[in-house]
C-alpha cells in the first residue's frame, strides 16, 4: 500500500513539473505519452525519499573539547586536533573530517566535540585521483544521516553512492532506493 501512494504522489508531482514546464498541456496530444515515459523513468530509477530532517537531531552548543585524546600517530592526532578548532557540523555535537590515507585515496572520520575522542572512521575509503568531484560527502549539524559519494579503494569501478545513520558511535548502512 504505501508503494502505491508513493507512485501517486510521483505522478502528481511529475503532471505538476511537466504542465509548469510548458511540456504537458492535460487532454493535449502526446499528454499520455510524455507521462508515460516520464513515470516510468521515476519506476526505474527510485528517487531516495529519506531527507536529513528524518534523522533530526538537537546540535550541542556547550564547550568544544580544546584537545585530541587517545591517539599513539601523531599525525592523525594533529589532524583531529585541527579538526576540533572547527565548529560542530555533524549530527549534534559531533565534527566530521576528511584526510588522505595515503596512495591517493581520501576517507573520513568522526570527533566528539563534547570528549575531544576520536569516535570512528567512515566505513569505505575512495579514490580521490586528480579530481576533486571523484568524492563527496554530505551532513548536517542537526542530522545523524549522511550520504558518501564515490569510487570505493577496495575495488569496483563503479561511482558509489551510500546513504548511513550514525548511531552509537557507528555507521549503519541505510537502503539507497
Amino acid at each position: 500500500m504505501r508503494r502505491r501512494s508513493k507512485n501517486l504522489f510521483q505522478e502528481i508531482l511529475i503532471d505538476s513539473c511537466l504542465q509548469r514546464c510548458g511540456l504537458l498541456v492535460r487532454g493535449g496530444p502526446g499528454h499520455w505519452k510524455i507521462r508515460f515515459v516520464v513515470l516510468a523513468l521515476f519506476w526505474a530509477f527510485p528517487v531516495f525519499a529519506v531527507s536529513f530532517d528524518e534523522f533530526g537531531v538537537e546540535p550541542y552548543d556547550g564547550q568544544i573539547a580544546m584537545v585530541a585524546s587517545g591517539f599513539d600517530d601523531t599525525a592523525f592526532s594533529k589532524l583531529a586536533s585541527e579538526a576540533l578548532a572547527k565548529p560542530i557540523n555533524f549530527a549534534g555535537h559531533y565534527i566530521v573530517f576528511h584526510y588522505s590515507c595515503g596512495g591517493g585515496c581520501i576517507t573520513g572520520a568522526v570527533m566528539d566535540a563534547i570528549t575531544g575522542k576520536y569516535v570512528a572512521d567512515f566505513p569505505d575509503n575512495y579514490i580521490s585521483g586528480d579530481d576533486p568531484e571523484t568524492f563527496r560527502s554530505e551532513f548536517r549539524r542537526d542530522s545523524r544521516l549522511i550520504r558518501l559519494e564515490g569510487k570505493s579503494a577496495y575495488g569496483g569501478e563503479d561511482v558509489k553512492r551510500e546513504y548511513f545513520e550514525f548511531v552509537d558511535g557507528d555507521f549503519k548502512s541505510l537502503p539507497s532506493n
